[in-house]
């Protein structure tokens, strides 16, 4: 008996260990995209870690991951780390955070620590909010979702390679569209790439008299200001054409062009 008993109460210890497992709170969201505060509680951790909030090139998040890439112990180092969403048991969701995971460095800018940021310069715990905003711009049929978002300092080209500002780069997706739209560091949608969407693809100026001219002409207008003297402006089926005094070379021009995805400045110059 006494060994039966011994079995029962270890069975039912066991039992009750598990139940608490089962309902005990998740450790992680389903999403760190959509759940609210996850992505930037998911970047505390490590910061936590670290033991300090760290310098960062690169965020990356994506529904079961954070991929930060920060500075690392000697100058020009980069490191990973990983905070990630472990295999689900029963309502239980753990989480894992790996790292630091030595990276080459970003070689298309020699400076790196001009490509670093600190973790809270950009407002991570409105990453859901952004996301939603995201999908509102895309208009992708049938709403889409945002599959991954990446923050990091935009590389300017001309006249060398630099970086400039913080940019969020969200990319939607559906499945016959998608959509990469583009936030300033404090989560402000400020345009995006919209050509692989059927809006794009169907839109001609010629034939639809309801495309956006007030938004072409705004978006143009507050790229180009009200000095310089616009010397050509000309409609083509998916895009307005401008060109433009320069803004600071005299006798020179210079040509914007914008269509559904916003405005884009050409890098050449002409008399």
């Amino acid at each position: 008996m006494g060994v039966v008993s011994c079995t029962v109460r270890a069975f039912l210890a066991a039992w009750f260990a598990l139940f608490l497992l089962a309902f005990s709170p998740a450790g992680a969201a389903e999403s760190y995209i959509t759940g609210p505060g996850e992505a930037a509680r998911a970047a505390g951790r490590v910061a936590e870690a670290l033991g300090k909030t760290p310098r960062v090139h690169t965020i990356r998040i994506t529904e079961k991951e954070v991929n930060l890439v920060v500075e690392g112990a000697g100058t020009g180092d980069v490191d990973e780390w990983r905070v990630r969403q472990a295999t689900r048991l029963l309502f239980f969701q753990a989480e894992i955070v790996g790292g630091p995971s030595a990276r080459s460095a970003p070689a298309m800018v020699s400076d790196l620590a001009s490509g670093l940021f600190p973790l809270d310069a950009v407002p991570l715990a409105k990453a859901d909010q952004v996301a939603t905003r995201a999908i509102g711009y895309a208009k992708l049929e049938g709403g889409g979702a945002v599959q991954s978002i990446e923050i990091s300092r935009r590389v300017n080209l001309l006249p060398t390679p630099s970086y400039g500002d913080i940019r969020w780069a969200i990319y939607v997706a559906s499945p016959r569209e998608s959509a990469t739209v583009y936030a300033d560091a404090e989560g402000t949608i400020i345009g995006g790439d919209l050509s692989n969407t059927n809006r794009a693809r169907q839109m001609d100026f010629f034939r639809d008299e309801d495309w956006p001219k007030e938004a072409a002409l705004e978006s143009l207008a507050s790229v180009i200001g009200s000095k310089p003297t616009v010397r050509d402006l000309t409609v083509y089926p998916k895009s307005v054409q401008v060109k433009a005094d320069h803004p600071s070379l005299p006798e020179t021009t210079v040509g914007y062009s914008w269509d559904i995805s916003g405005v884009t400045r050409s890098p050449i110059t002409s008399p």
